[in-house]
């Protein structure tokens, strides 16, 4: 965290989550009473009811499955798709993944666990994606998983929600702040039980509804 980064009010700082409060306090020594949490929101187009002839144009602009899990964020280590690829070959439904961000070199761990599990048929990298087509994907996917394993928010789990599109994010940082009572905290590394709460969720309409 940067000084830099935080935005200063009279006498304090404003920070996002308890999340980024502790690691104030933790990295910039900063005492408890002079800070304070504003939590985020997310754009205004996450919040719209979706119009089927839209969603179904935005579907065939990026050739999009039917049905598929849902993961936003770049390609990049701390946001641990590799962990997500790899409980998506571990699941018992297999429901195609479709990934969208930037990349880094990490890509080339995730590409490698997409080949150990022989998912190159059922996951997709998207990259370039307007903004303005991503509450149409939002809101088309089965399931939003994001098991990144250090955030200071976690907006796309705000959009996702507010998309009304159920949610699967990691313990350990901020999402459970962001996500709420009603989505599912797995351990991000833990493939083995986040393939289990995927199958969980995919296999009941009553858990969806409950979760959106």
């Amino acid at each position: 965290v940067g000084a830099t980064m935080i935005p200063r009010i009279i006498g304090g700082i404003v920070a996002i989550s308890e999340q980024t409060k502790r690691d104030i306090i933790e990295f910039l020594n900063i005492p408890a009473d002079k800070i304070k949490v504003v939590y985020q929101t997310c754009a205004d187009s996450f919040k719209l009811d979706p119009h089927y002839s839209y969603v179904e144009s935005i579907r065939k602009k990026y050739n999009l499955p039917e049905n598929f899990i849902l993961n936003v964020g770049t390609v990049e280590k701390r946001k641990n798709l590799a962990s997500l690829v790899e409980a998506v070959g571990k699941s018992n439904t297999r429901l195609p993944l479709v990934a969208i961000g930037s990349q880094t070199d990490y890509i080339k761990e995730v590409e490698a666990k997409v080949t150990e599990y022989k998912l190159d048929e059922e996951v997709a990298f998207l990259q370039n994606v307007s903004f303005m087509d991503l509450p149409a994907i939002y809101q088309m996917a089965n399931l939003f998983v994001y098991p990144s394993v250090f955030e200071g928010f976690g907006i796309p789990v705000l959009e996702a929600l507010f998309c009304k599109t159920p949610v699967i994010a990691a313990t350990g940082s901020c999402l459970e702040e962001v996500g709420g009572e009603y989505s599912i905290y797995v351990d991000p590394f833990n493939t083995d039980e986040l393939a289990i709460q995927i199958d969980k969720v995919i296999e009941s309409d009553e858990l969806q509804l409950k979760m959106k």
